[in-house]
């Protein structure tokens, strides 16, 4: 019985569910008698997907106490982002869960998706000589920006200005051999002067 209900084909001597709810075993003996077993329950536990900034739409998942389930196998999207995976928090940068993952803990749970995006940046010497011409950073989830080590410029008998997006500028956006925060793939050329 499941809730105080017959189970139909349920007529063994062993039973296994897949439903939460409480359960009962009613044996009846050769004389005639109906023994009933004590209350057994079986909890269901629910798994909540946060989309964490993505699109998609996806139902959570019941799990049943002490029977393992799978995490969805339903990928979500973030436009520029990769997918990683599901977290236990909106701000992991690494993945707990993986799509179609084992979920084995009899406890409710919410994931969040996680996402990530690289940046590039690209650097131009512009005349100048600079000690690499490229860095990457990673965005992740709601990040506005990651940071880049700048390069430094050389450029004899030339003013070190730093670094702008536009290559003819006379003002540094950036400085040499410091940091940089971005938010996208970014070009930025090296700015140098010289007196006549």
């Amino acid at each position: 019985y499941k809730d105080g209900s017959k189970i139909s084909n349920a007529t063994g001597l062993s039973y296994v569910t897949t439903e939460s709810g409480t359960y009962q075993f009613k044996v009846k003996t050769g004389s005639g008698k109906v023994v009933n077993s004590n209350e057994i329950t079986i909890d269901g536990y629910t798994i909540t997907y946060n989309l964490n900034g993505g699109t998609g739409s996806i139902s959570s998942t019941t799990k049943i106490q002490d029977l393992s389930t799978n995490i969805t196998s339903t990928i979500p999207t973030k436009e520029g982002y990769e997918f990683l995976g599901w977290g236990t928090t909106a701000s992991d940068k690494e993945a707990d869960y993986s799509s179609n993952a084992t979920y084995t803990a009899n406890e409710n749970i919410t994931l969040y998706a996680i996402w990530k995006k690289t940046i590039t940046v690209t650097f131009v010497g512009n005349g100048a000589s600079i000690d690499k011409t490229s860095a990457t950073c990673d965005m992740y989830n709601a990040d506005t920006n990651c940071t880049v080590t700048v390069p430094t410029i050389t450029r004899e008998s030339f003013t070190i200005t730093g670094f702008n997006t536009d290559s003819s500028a006379t003002t540094a956006q950036v400085l040499s051999g410091k940091t940089a925060a971005v938010s996208a793939n970014t070009t930025y050329y090296a700015i140098t002067s010289k007196q006549i």
